[in-house]
């Protein structure tokens, strides 16, 4: 409810990054001339306050930094009158107001902010203020929320220096104070010159350019402005920096199953492969039919379509430093790794065939073979889960992968030993100790590999 019902708004003048003062006029039925009411920066307010000396000005400046050391926004409030008759004032520059005072509002900070800014900082990534509040607000802000202070710029620094000296000078800046949307763009633009990938937030229709501008623009889907959501690659539905953390852990987590999906798909088709070619060039029976091709793959495109992606985020997945996006998403050390455990299980299977061709009818052989390819298909799975040992991928979390071990033993041994399935396959049933001789070797496929990884580290 207004103060003062009957007052007519008769001239408004909107805050402007070169002013941030906001003033109106009104009309009195009661007076004959109209009131002049303004709020915005205490040193845009101060200038208009003709009749202050700079003594007095300096004691209003010096009290709203003790304001603003108490983590308060500061507005100074003014007011004026205007001559009926006469001409509207162009703009607010030129208004002559009399000082009312100083207004501090509190805008707490959300309580597990300081949790998510220290996962940034652990995550390496670098975090900045800009803001419009004054310098000692915005540092008082910052150690709630548990910033680290290093360099503080403010708006008039950024505008006197060149683009390459704001570069520089942003290297050790945590907070930049006093700043307009217009130089938020400037900032932007500078960090993209230095190599950062840069992610901005931002709710107002002046922000857009910065959001544009950034790598990852981040609007707030509650307070934003629509023009802001619109120049924008992601939208926050809750206002919530928190959420920007989560969205990190996520897309590192993302990352790192893809790329161990990958690795798996290139290690597990090089035996494959391998088997399909090599019988045939040294005139064995072939070990591949084509129902056990489709076979392999109900394995495969599970595990790569459905386990992998349940893969928990690696425990340092938000204690390393962010990746060189210029990196292929298959990297050299992935690649010879996948390459290495493929000619591994290769290996193993081929002289397993070699050997059970030699004791065992074909069909026997070709089930010794198939076993061993096959829980040699499984050790790479659990294999490619952890950077560590093979030992640890047993330790990590993932319903979905163990509930596929389950089903592939249960089918191979159903196929091994259902003598419909037999037939299907062209199996036949093993001694339980072979058939245990044959997971045992499997398994030694893929294990010396821990090995390599001991004497490689």
């Amino acid at each position: 409810v207004p103060l003062n019902p009957e007052w007519i708004l008769v001239q408004e003048y909107d805050r402007t990054s070169e002013f941030p003062v906001k003033a109106h006029i009104w009309k009195n039925p009661e007076q004959d001339n109209y009131i002049i009411a303004a709020k915005g920066a205490p040193e845009a307010i101060l200038s208009l306050c003709r009749n202050l000396s700079d003594y007095e000005k300096n004691e209003v400046l010096s009290a709203a930094s003790t304001l603003g050391k108490q983590g308060l926004r500061i507005l100074a409030i003014a007011k004026g009158t205007h001559q009926k008759g006469s001409d509207w004032p162009v703009s607010q520059q030129v208004l002559s107001l009399e000082l009312l005072g100083l207004v501090g509002v509190s805008d707490p900070i959300r309580p597990n902010i300081k949790y998510s800014v220290q996962q940034c900082y652990d995550a390496g990534i670098k975090i900045m203020m800009i803001t419009g509040d004054f310098p000692e607000t915005a540092k008082t802000i910052a150690q709630q929320a548990g910033i680290k202070i290093e360099d503080v710029i403010t708006g008039k620094e950024i505008i006197s220096l060149s683009d390459t000296e704001l570069a520089e000078r942003l290297k050790n800046c945590s907070i930049c104070a006093r700043v307009t949307p217009a130089l938020k763009l400037k900032i932007v633009q500078a960090l993209k010159a230095d190599n950062y990938i840069v992610a901005m937030t931002g709710d107002g229709v002046n922000d857009a350019p910065a959001l544009k501008s950034a790598h990852v623009g981040v609007a707030m889907g509650k307070r934003g402005t629509d023009v802001a959501r619109e120049a924008s690659t992601i939208i926050l539905l809750d206002d919530n920096f928190s959420s920007i953390v989560k969205a990190i852990s996520l897309g590192r987590r993302i990352f790192s199953n893809i790329r161990k999906s990958m690795g798996y798909i290139l290690a597990v088709h090089i035996p494959i492969a391998g088997m399909a070619l090599l019988p045939v060039f040294f005139g064995w029976p072939i070990l591949f039919f084509p129902i056990h091709i489709a076979f392999l793959q109900l394995v495969i495109d599970p595990v790569c379509s459905i386990a992998f992606e349940n893969e928990p985020a690696a425990p340092h997945a938000m204690t390393s430093p962010p990746r060189n996006p210029n990196k292929a998403l298959l990297n050299k050390k992935t690649f010879l790794y996948s390459i290495l455990q493929g000619l591994g299980v290769l290996t193993i299977t081929f002289f397993s065939y070699y050997w059970a061709l030699g004791l065992l009818p074909e069909n026997q052989a070709r089930t010794v073979a198939f076993l061993t390819l096959t829980i040699g298909n499984l050790a790479l799975v659990y294999a490619n889960r952890s950077e560590k040992s093979i030992l640890f991928s047993f330790f990590i979390q993932n319903k979905i992968m163990i509930r596929i071990t389950f089903v592939t033993l249960l089918f191979l041994s159903s196929a091994i030993y259902i003598p419909f399935l037999q037939h299907l396959f062209y199996f036949e049933a093993l001694p339980i100790s072979l058939f245990l001789k044959s997971i045992l070797i499997g398994l030694s496929s893929i294990v010396w590999f821990d090995f390599l990884k001991i004497i490689l580290k």
